[in-house]
């Protein structure tokens, strides 16, 4: 809608978008130092923290996603997390999550219960660094490859093309 959620080392940031586009601080959400990429709709932010690169031999580092109930956009507050392997970038369309764990490679939630995530896939023949979601078309981009999946019927993802890149 009109504020701008912001994934940093720290933590989430939420700003507003003023009539002038300026952006007004809002409110934040803290954690422990991590690479911390969100995706969010208007009631759950969903923030990816991820023990290694941005927070290496951290006190209390852990593969983790965040769920963070925004729906009091003054006062986000963490109402779930779930164990990772290596969460990287992720996408949300409607009810359905994707979150990209680089070699161990994409899971697909249901988010019909926003708080209480169910895993409905993981497809570990891709290489998952991050993805970007577009109406029942997922590209999901990794190191040495896109992938363009249809994810139409949520319950049988197929890859419709694959592009290599040369590093």
């Amino acid at each position: 809608n009109d504020f701008l959620l912001m994934g940093t080392q720290n933590g989430l940031l939420i700003y507003r978008i003023m009539e002038d586009g300026t952006p007004a601080f809002v409110s934040q959400y803290q954690h422990i130092t991590s690479c911390d990429p969100v995706v969010a709709n208007p009631e759950y932010a969903y923030v990816t923290l991820r023990a290694s690169e941005c927070r290496e031999a951290a006190v209390g580092a852990a593969n983790q996603l965040d769920v963070i109930d925004i729906s009091n956009i003054e006062i986000p507050t963490l109402v779930n997390s779930f164990e990772m392997d290596e969460p990287r970038g992720l996408g949300l369309d409607g009810d359905a999550l994707f979150i990209c764990e680089g070699a161990s490679g994409l899971r697909v939630f249901s988010a019909v219960d926003p708080i209480n995530l169910v895993e409905i896939n993981h497809l570990t023949d891709i290489h998952a660094v991050d993805v970007i979601t577009l109406d029942g078309l997922l590209i999901v981009v990794g190191p040495d490859r896109l992938v363009q999946l249809d994810y139409t019927d949520i319950n049988d993802i197929k890859i419709i093309s694959e592009i290599n890149i040369t590093p």
